[in-house]
């Protein structure tokens, strides 16, 4: 459980602290999202079956589960520090309605 919860607030905090430590940006994207909840899915079933009823077969996908879920967010987090900050307009930065309404 501990594991996980590193793990989660290394997720959450990868664009502050990666950016400081490899001097490139890391820009968020919404499809950041989708490590962090198969992260938290699979620690539900590694801890709520696997652990608690004592399924092993659930302990194991679960533990699976977390190595695919640590993995996608590097994959992720790579894609979006090698592609660079996201278009204006585009769903992950504000909307042209938003920057115009911020400038008056």
């Amino acid at each position: 459980m501990f594991l996980g919860f590193v793990m989660s607030m290394i997720m959450a905090h990868a664009p502050v602290i990666l950016p400081a430590v490899l001097r490139r940006p890391l820009p968020y994207r919404p499809v950041m999202w989708i490590p962090a909840a198969l992260l938290h899915a699979t620690l539900v079933l590694r801890l709520g079956l696997g652990d608690a009823r004592g399924d092993i077969a659930a302990w194991q996908w679960g533990g699976s589960g977390n190595v695919v879920a640590v993995l996608t967010f590097v994959a992720v987090a790579a894609y979006s520090a090698l592609t660079g900050p996201p278009a204006p307009g585009s769903a992950a930065g504000p909307s042209r309605d938003v920057v115009r309404e911020a400038r008056s």
